[in-house]
């Protein structure tokens, strides 16, 4: 039973790795870009058109006003 614990207990490990290891690449990728402001400027408004985008998106599926 013990080895059933064990197991359990490494999947919350192995997601916060997986995610911290997606962030650090994406990070790495993006920093590049941010060397500019105007790319910088860029990157942040398609960020937040992205976000308004799903978040209206939802909305409009899950019928939330």
């Amino acid at each position: 039973m013990s080895n059933f614990f064990t197991n359990v207990l490494r999947y919350p490990l192995f997601l916060i790795s997986f995610s911290l290891g997606i962030f650090l690449t994406f990070f790495r990728w993006i920093e590049p870009i941010t060397k500019k402001p105007l790319n910088l400027i860029v990157l942040i408004i398609s960020f937040g058109t992205v976000l308004m985008f799903l978040n209206l998106t939802f909305k409009a599926m899950l019928d939330l006003n």
